[in-house]
């Protein structure tokens, strides 16, 4: 029995122009009213989350930026926020910086970018609903360095992202990663080819956070459906019972679940939700 249901939101519960299909949104609300727990979780910070998600159905929780922060959307209460340990970040966004990565730092619920670097982050998105996402939500700043001094408890998220070649797939992943190698021990660092090198908290991931919620309701990891596309959701489905990949899923996720959706442009939640949460398609 399915009690919970954890949805990424870009390429998941968001088709292809970053937009929420009304077959979702509606078999989203049923499930919330079978009594099943939904929750968006999502790489993006919370200030990024559109209100078109937040008011496609009556969500109780959203889980944020990678799973380093939960929030009650009834009370507006921070339930919990896991936070790069501030020299750890600071040491290493100036590392990716000096390597000439393009670096977004994360905190108080929103991506910052540097003002000399706006464009070019905007310019490495791969689709123009990407793009218009990155130029509505990104915040440019004089110098991200401002804000990780600005905030001593540490960073949500750091991202860094370099020009891609002819397959779209970022170049110099490989580099990033060996920079943050020596931070390990404090960090979780995801590499999709598709998106960019993202770094949380060792303790923030999609599927922990999840998990602290289902604990709040007694729910068990097997009772848990988890629904997305991209690499950032691996751990994320390996932690629910219930694993569905997207039909557009790269190939890593779907050999790791036991589900395959339709895609995002054909309402692949809906269909995840009606057939294995609610038994019916």
């Amino acid at each position: 029995m399915v009690r919970m249901i954890g949805i990424d939101l870009d390429d998941t519960y968001l088709n292809s122009e970053k937009n929420v299909p009304a077959e979702n949104s509606a078999a989203v609300s049923l499930a919330l009213d079978r009594g099943i727990l939904v929750l968006p979780v999502t790489g993006r910070p919370p200030a990024a989350v559109p209100e078109t998600v937040l008011r496609s159905a009556p969500f109780r929780y959203l889980i944020a930026s990678g799973g380093a922060s939960a929030h009650d959307l009834l009370t507006g209460e921070l339930l919990f926020r896991e936070t790069i340990p501030y020299e750890t970040g600071l040491r290493l966004a100036a590392g990716l910086q000096e390597a000439d990565f393009l670096v977004n730092v994360f905190a108080d619920g929103k991506g910052y970018v540097s003002e000399r670097d706006y464009e070019l982050a905007v310019s490495y998105a791969r689709t123009p609903a990407a793009r218009e996402y990155l130029r509505t939500f990104r915040v440019p700043v004089r110098d991200i360095f401002d804000i990780v001094r600005a905030h001593p408890e540490g960073l949500e998220k750091i991202t860094a992202a370099a020009p891609r070649n002819e397959a779209g797939q970022m170049l110099r992943a490989d580099e990033a990663l060996r920079i943050a190698e020596p931070f390990s021990a404090d960090i979780d660092v995801m590499y999709s080819p598709e998106i960019n090198v993202e770094i949380n908290s060792a303790r923030a991931t999609k599927g922990r956070a999840m998990l602290r919620i289902a604990h709040m309701y007694g729910i068990a990891r097997e009772e848990i459906m988890a629904i997305g596309d991209s690499a950032n959701d691996l751990e994320m489905i390996r932690t629910a019972g219930v694993p569905v990949a997207m039909g557009n899923a790269c190939a890593e996720l779907r050999a790791e679940a036991r589900c395959i959706a339709p895609d995002q442009d054909h309402a692949g939640v809906a269909y995840a939700i009606r057939k294995w949460a609610l038994g019916h398609v």
